[in-house]
């Protein structure tokens, strides 16, 4: 299984691009809350580790928060 991570117009897709597993997904969200959010999940960055790792999605908004 891969991650896609694509841009939707309404229901038009994009862009997409294929980016790593989900392991790698997990992976990333083990790393920021060991080292940057000190072991508390989700105290810093809520929207991503909160987010599923499977058919998921961020909406503009989110990714604005993302981005932050």
């Amino acid at each position: 299984m891969s991650l896609y991570l694509c841009v939707f117009s309404g229901s038009d897709e994009k862009a997409g691009l294929e980016v790593g597993t989900y392991a790698d997904f997990n992976a990333l969200r083990r790393f920021v809350a060991v080292v940057l959010e000190g072991g508390l999940a989700g105290s810093r960055f809520p929207t991503l580790a909160t987010h599923s790792d499977c058919d998921g999605e961020w909406t503009l908004s989110a990714c604005g928060v993302l981005l932050k």
